[in-house]
């Protein structure tokens, strides 16, 4: 209690916690099955492990969904970040039928022929699949999805749309990186990782939410050091924060300043508001 005391009196943070036994099934799921399959790197699976994992997986997708829904409001816009939480945007999307909703996908995707090997391949896509907007790094990547779609789906989809369930969802190409205005040659800086991690999904929200509404403020969500998170960026109440997120991984600094490190201090997230 007192770390989540902490987090929201020093941060504005509200945390998602997340029960070891849990958090291990849920990261499996994410590092042994997602990850390789989204690097078209060749996997074998163990079906009854399989089962588990992924049953930890929707739990922890669950969790973010009550959490986020404990801040949302009727016009937010909400911004969900990489893999780790494929499944929320349709959660979000049956919460809130009329939420607008983003994705991100830091990470490649592969070919339909790959994505095949997936298992839980449909429940993932339609996870996915509940947002407005779907953006990626490359076009390969957007050329790889919309097929995908198309041939595991049967889904009607367009260069750069995708008709699902009556609704017209893009499909964008937005490519991550740095501001390169903000380094200065031979410059020496040592970043808080938290900040520093901060700083580059903040980049990522802004993009993403220009694409939808043209801007706007945030209140994150964020999973993992360099994993998932999720974005509420509210458009009426403009520059309320320039982005938004703290994040936490196990073993990552800036958790371990907050919770004193250790294995219990595994937390998949913290939610951030927006300041003033």
């Amino acid at each position: 209690d007192g770390v989540r005391k902490r987090l929201e009196n020093e941060h504005g943070c509200s945390a998602v916690f997340i029960d070891r036994d849990m958090m291990d099934l849920y990261e499996c799921f994410c590092a042994e099955v997602l990850w390789p399959i989204l690097h078209c790197i060749p996997t074998e699976f163990n079906l009854t492990d399989l089962v588990k994992q992924f049953d930890a997986y929707t739990f922890v997708n669950q969790l973010y969904l009550e959490k986020v829904a404990e801040l949302y409001e009727d016009g937010d816009l909400v911004l969900v970040y990489d893999y780790e939480l494929m499944l929320l945007p349709s959660a979000l999307r049956k919460r809130f039928p009329d939420i607008t909703c983003g994705f991100f996908l830091h990470c490649p995707f592969p070919s339909s022929e790959f994505y095949r090997i997936l298992p839980v391949r449909d429940m993932v896509l339609n996870g996915v699949l509940g947002a407005d907007l779907i953006a990626f790094n490359h076009f390969d990547y957007v050329r790889h999805f919309l097929n995908t779609c198309t041939r595991i789906l049967g889904l009607e989809s367009f260069p750069s749309k995708i008709e699902y369930n009556g609704r017209i969802i893009t499909i964008e190409i937005c490519p991550a990186g740095i501001d390169p205005n903000k380094f200065q040659p031979g410059q020496s800086v040592e970043a808080d990782p938290a900040e520093t991690a901060t700083s580059a999904l903040t980049e990522v929200i802004s993009t993403g939410n220009a694409m939808i509404n043209g801007g706007g403020a945030a209140v994150g969500v964020a999973a993992g050091f360099e994993g998932a998170g999720v974005a509420l960026i509210d458009s009426t109440k403009r520059h309320r924060t320039q982005g938004a997120n703290v994040v936490a991984g196990a073993g990552s600094e800036g958790m371990a300043g907050i919770e004193g490190g250790g294995r219990e201090g595994k937390q998949q997230g913290i939610i951030k508001k927006g300041a003033s």
